[in-house]
């Protein structure tokens, strides 16, 4: 019965053409990208792999931006299933537990700080890649982020509270 209407639907054209017109209402973030930024770019099964195989091994440094200033954070990601990777950082009053891994095709991280003897988790997922950096978030409420940018002899770890910087991460690969 194509072309036949009720009183309450609405014809194909006419949907398509609402939908580009609050499509051009409303741009994309790439839009309003500053001079020079790139776009997020979405994660492929390649970049993850990727980003697992540069973050393995040691590393020595410090939380340069911390709440409570500076703090010691060598760490060391191990391998413990082929797209999982674990390490642990000992700041002082804590240990933070990374995990990285790969599940429904998506990179995640489960972080875990035990500060005043906490045991709850947090579970956040990679969805794009942002200037070399893959960012993970927690889902609603998008409360925190953590950007993660592996280099061949950097690592660096931003996170965000609520969209301020909370924490930088600066280590380098230890032999």
């Amino acid at each position: 019965m194509q072309g036949t209407r009720t009183g309450r639907s609405i014809p194909m054209a006419r949907v398509t053409v609402v939908a580009l017109i609050l499509l051009s209402l409303f741009p994309s973030r790439t839009t309003f990208l500053e001079a020079g930024e790139t776009a997020p770019q979405p994660l492929t099964a390649e970049r993850r792999i990727a980003f697992l195989a540069a973050i393995e091994g040691p590393w020595g440094g410090r939380a340069r931006v911390t709440p409570i200033g500076p703090r010691p954070y060598d760490m060391t990601f191990v391998r413990t299933a082929p797209m999982r990777l674990e390490g642990q950082a000992h700041p002082g009053a804590s240990t933070h537990f990374w995990t990285f891994y790969e599940e429904d095709e998506a990179l995640k991280l489960r972080f875990l700080s035990t500060f005043a003897g906490n045991q709850q988790p947090l579970w956040l997922a990679a969805t794009v890649e942002h200037e070399g950096a893959l960012v993970f978030h927690t889902p609603q409420p998008p409360f925190l982020e953590v950007h993660v940018r592996p280099q061949a002899q950097t690592l660096t770890l931003l996170i965000f509270l609520r969209g301020t910087p909370h924490v930088e991460i600066a280590l380098t690969r230890s032999e």
